[in-house]
């Protein structure tokens, strides 16, 4: 083959090896351009604004659809309730692990059509700790919501939301150890179901009840945070006491036994026994009671051995016919 035709053959297999090396390129300029823009629009809360209800970008006339970023955790209602209830409820011994006001907490926000919808993630300021997600859909809250112990990914508190309100289960975890310390059911914003309660080492409970629609309806028992011996229990229907109402001291003896009919004491069990009356001789006194017997029934009535001796007891007691 004569030189020319060598060199001209090399040159057109070098012009299809570049032609085919442009195309690659060319092909993912153009994926990683479509990728780009199917990615979620982005927006610093600073620029901006609620109109309506709704959230646009500063100067926009369509509501945002993307991510919102920098909200502060105040402007998150619910982790803001959460976190109410829970530094109240001071017997969870809580509050040093809800140390860090909301306004400290800076979350990220899925948007769709101006309204929170998807995820909303929480996290100190200037770090990737997670303090908080809560699902939201078309700008109410609707699924799990879950806050983390401060610098750990230990969970704190995991609940369940429907139309903005708690319901199904909440718990909350002892963020030292892990071990579950208070369980509660809800519908729809009320208590609706069970709730226990354990020792924050979670060696055993502490409490139980029941509630519908928010009252107290069924047993409820507490126990001694030493011992786990039941130290009181309690039967309720529709937020009164109906049924027995106990209690036991620490040495296991019934101090307090009462019956209850809607809400109104109808009997003490515990009431005081009359003190023996000074100087009653038990035999005189058991003659006593067989006549009033005979004087009821006829002279001739026969008188069963248990029912002398109960008579004695009586007498015992204090107790003599009238």
């Amino acid at each position: 083959m004569p030189c020319s035709d060598s060199l001209i053959k090399n040159k057109t297999m070098m012009n299809v090896n570049w032609t085919n090396a442009l195309r690659v390129v060319v092909s993912a300029c153009v994926l990683a351009s479509l990728a780009a823009c199917g990615q979620d629009k982005i927006l610093d809360e600073r620029h901006a604004e609620v109109v309506n209800g709704k959230i646009y970008e500063e100067g926009a006339n369509e509501p945002f659809d993307g991510k919102l970023t920098n909200v502060s955790g105040l402007s998150t209602p619910v982790l803001n309730r959460i976190v109410s209830q829970l530094k109240t409820a001071a017997h969870l011994g809580l509050g040093k692990h809800l140390e860090h006001p909301l306004q400290r907490y800076f979350c990220d926000v899925d948007i769709k059509g101006g309204l929170f919808d998807g995820k909303a993630i929480c996290r100190l300021p200037q770090s990737e700790i997670v303090m908080s997600e809560i699902t939201y859909v078309k700008g109410t809250t609707e699924g799990p919501a879950t806050l983390y112990v401060p610098r750990k990914s230990d969970v704190l508190v995991a609940a369940t939301f429907k139309d903005g309100e708690l319901d199904d289960k909440l718990e909350v975890s002892n963020p030292d150890n892990g071990k579950l310390i208070l369980r509660q059911e809800w519908k729809v914003g009320v208590l609706h179901g069970k709730l226990k309660q354990y020792l924050p080492d979670g060696s055993h409970l502490i409490y139980t009840g029941e509630t519908t629609d928010g009252l107290k309806d069924g047993v409820e028992e507490s126990f001694d945070h030493q011992t786990g011996k039941r130290n009181g229990r309690v039967e309720w229907r529709a937020g009164k006491p109906h049924g027995d109402v106990q209690q036991w001291g620490a040495d296991g003896q019934l101090v307090k036994d009462q019956v209850y009919k809607d809400g109104v004491l109808v009997e003490d069990r515990l009431q005081a026994t009359p003190p023996a009356v000074a100087g009653l001789n038990t035999d005189v006194c058991v003659d006593q009671w067989t006549a009033a017997h005979r004087k009821e029934v006829g002279p001739d009535a026969s008188i069963a051995f248990d029912q002398l001796d109960e008579w004695s007891e009586w007498c015992k007691a204090g107790k003599a016919p009238h």
